[in-house]
């Protein structure tokens, strides 16, 4: 299974996510000592995170969330975040990637709290997630704003994940066996996004059939 057609068929999952114009994608290495003023920075947009290395704390409306290497944050339009690294831990190095969701008429508008993660959570997937994330960047890169569609594409792939990572439930016994090992095949995809990747491969690795593989992978990853 290529990783490029597992993530497009994220995308084409009912998820409830919603048409996104990407504004500014970076990848972001931070200083050992920094600090964020999200009034300052002129943040306008929803503002999505993902930490690499580093930790440090969020100091939000009436709360202050800390976050470490693997942290999803998640910023709204137009409140006053202030960002602190951890100087005695690595210096933060993150993806951030600044957005609008669109109705469908185009125009920006706010999707209820409850249709969104929430400020902060850890990705279940750090590498699988991460390695989406790069590619979104890669895309938005390219001049003139040629590589902009699937830059988005890629991003709601991202959102996708986070998403479902919330929906998933907790698995016990041979369900979280299973649910360690598919963890760790697609870790393997995404470590090795080249190289042939067949779904018997996948399930002679799980120790089962192609068809039980496939029933289990949809059942704790929700796709086939």
């Amino acid at each position: 299974m290529d990783l490029c057609i597992t993530i497009l068929y994220y995308c084409a999952m009912r998820n409830g996510i919603q048409q996104i114009r990407l504004n500014r994608v970076n990848r972001n290495p931070c200083p050992a000592e920094w600090v964020l003023d999200s009034e300052k920075m002129g943040w306008s947009d929803f503002t999505f995170w993902l930490i690499r290395h580093g930790s440090g704390h969020v100091e939000s409306p009436g709360a202050e969330t800390s976050f470490r290497e693997g942290g999803c944050i998640l910023f709204r339009p137009r409140e006053h975040y202030i960002v602190r690294s951890n100087p005695k831990d690595h210096p933060v190095l993150a993806i951030s990637v600044h957005y609008d969701y669109l109705d469908a008429a185009g125009a920006v508008f706010a999707p209820p709290a409850e249709a969104l993660p929430s400020l902060y959570r850890q990705a279940g997937s750090l590498t699988f997630l991460w390695e989406i994330l790069e590619r979104c960047v890669l895309a938005w890169r390219r001049p003139n704003h040629a590589g902009r569609p699937e830059a988005e594409l890629w991003f709601r792939a991202a959102l996708t994940e986070v998403l479902n990572q919330d929906q998933r439930p907790l698995h016990r016994g041979l369900e979280k066996r299973q649910s360690d090992e598919i963890e760790r095949i697609c870790a393997s995809i995404s470590d090795a996004p080249g190289a042939p990747h067949t779904v018997e491969q996948m399930a002679q690795r799980f120790g089962a059939s192609r068809y039980h593989f496939s029933r289990v992978f949809k059942r704790i990853k929700g796709m086939t």
